[in-house]
């Protein structure tokens, strides 16, 4: 019988079959969104869900080419679930959500935080979306770890020589942030400025999520769900970078 199928051990032959169809996978995804656009919404999230490993798998291959950019940024934004007059009789995502700070807004939320990990050039590598409780530096190696880029840039929330340390010495990333008032080694004020300046890229991204693809907005009642909605909005942006050079401008930060 003559066969049909080689399968191979050779590392070489099996990265190279991935890598083709990964280029074949990521050319037809906007055919792919497209088409899921227009059935019906309930229909559309069944095949969501079945082709979440599918998501995942091409999200993550994409997610690699950030690593040659020239830094990163990390931040986080809140993700309310509930007006703030009903949090604490909320059921959706009872037991996962809770109750946390926006320093930002200065106001208590009910629901979860997104830590984005996101390149110069506008690109999403990595995130994790956990309790609104949840500090910046506990989430911190999660984020950034999983895809490592060797220059990251966070904000005040990120403070920790220990993290700094951590990740320098087992992860090799070097990790910036913006000193505290009360900190008595601080650097110049030169230094401050440039650092936020660099960072208002992932500041942009936020902005992007909130408006045109409504992450704050998500009304899914299930983890898988609301999994699956998270995950298909970095891959649409990141088909949307993949079509220019720059998807962001940030020339003017430089």
């Amino acid at each position: 019988m003559q066969e049909k199928f080689h399968f191979t051990t050779d590392r070489a032959k099996i990265q190279k079959q991935y890598a083709a169809i990964f280029f074949f996978v990521s050319a037809q995804l906007s055919l792919i969104q497209t088409h899921l656009q227009l059935l019906e919404r309930s229909r559309s999230n069944r095949r969501c869900r079945a082709l979440r490993l599918a998501i995942q798998w091409i999200r993550h291959e994409r997610a690699k080419r950030g690593q040659h950019h020239a830094y990163a940024a990390v931040d986080s934004m809140p993700i309310e679930l509930c007006h703030a007059a009903r949090m604490y009789r909320v059921k959706r995502f009872q037991g996962i959500a809770d109750i946390g700070l926006c320093a930002s807004k200065k106001q208590w939320y009910d629901g979860l935080k997104l830590h984005l990990q996101v390149t110069d050039q506008g690109l999403p590598v990595g995130y994790v979306v956990t309790e609104a409780s949840c500090h910046d530096r506990i989430a911190a190696e999660t984020v950034m770890t999983p895809i490592p880029h060797p220059y990251n840039l966070g904000e005040k929330g990120f403070v920790s020589n220990d993290l700094q340390r951590k990740l320098y010495e087992e992860y090799e990333i070097a990790f910036w942030t913006p000193s505290r008032k009360n900190q008595k080694h601080r650097p110049s004020a030169s230094w401050e400025r440039w650092l936020q300046q660099k960072r208002k890229v992932v500041e942009t991204v936020f902005s992007v999520l909130v408006d045109p693809h409504r992450i704050t907005d998500i009304r899914a009642h299930s983890i898988v769900g609301f999994e699956v909605a998270l995950d298909g909005i970095p891959s649409e942006l990141r088909r949307m970078y993949r079509g220019t050079d720059r998807f962001f401008d940030t020339s003017k930060l430089l």
